[in-house]
């Protein structure tokens, strides 16, 4: 009986025993995990032709003799999503197809200023009254998208002999347009693509 009793003596002090090496164990080790939130950006700013101020309105237009391929602006695309992002170019005139139109805010003038747009080296076709004009794939790490794309406009001009004043050539007679103010507002929407 006294070896039984020292066979249970020997089992109890060795579970204690390895009970505080186990807690011992956990005292000498701990984790901490630390973090932080980067968050999204994406945003689009329009500045003039030189990059150096704001813009909102471009009033000087040559309706008299046409423009070919001028700078009217400087658009800063900013974009931190990993998968990347696109800009869009909308219409508000709602005029859709190759050929964008400028219109008259007379009421009752039907006359149309037709002009294209090029955008960072490309030239946009609108498609329903917009266009992608830019689509960007992943970023790379530590390095989000950022660019600074010029915004170019072209008002060709035609003979009055031969061009109807609709803009309907992708022309306009720029000399016998109604007198009025025409315009169109361009819209630009950035979107992350995750």
């Amino acid at each position: 009986m006294n070896r039984k009793m020292n066979l249970t003596v020997a089992l109890v002090i060795g579970s204690v025993s390895a009970l505080a090496t186990s807690a011992l164990a956990a005292d000498n080790e701990a984790a901490l995990t630390i973090s932080g939130t980067v968050s999204a950006v994406a945003t689009v700013a329009i500045y003039d032709a030189t990059n150096s101020d704001a813009l909102s309105t471009f009033t000087t237009l040559n309706l008299a003799t046409g423009m070919d391929a001028v700078k009217i602006a400087t658009v800063r695309e900013r974009c931190n999503d990993s998968t990347g992002y696109t800009m869009t170019l909308a219409l508000g005139n709602g005029e859709s197809g190759a050929t964008s139109y400028l219109k008259g805010v007379v009421s009752g003038n039907t006359a149309k200023v037709a002009f294209s747009v090029n955008y960072g080296g490309e030239a946009v076709t609108f498609s329903g009254a917009s266009a992608t004009v830019t689509s960007t794939s992943a970023i790379s790490v530590g390095y989000p998208s950022v660019a600074a794309k010029d915004l170019l406009i072209t008002i060709a001009t035609g003979s009055e002999e031969t061009t109807p004043n609709n803009g309907a050539s992708g022309k306009n007679v720029l000399s016998i347009l109604p007198a009025d103010t025409y315009s169109e507002t361009l819209t630009f929407t950035i979107a992350g693509k995750g």
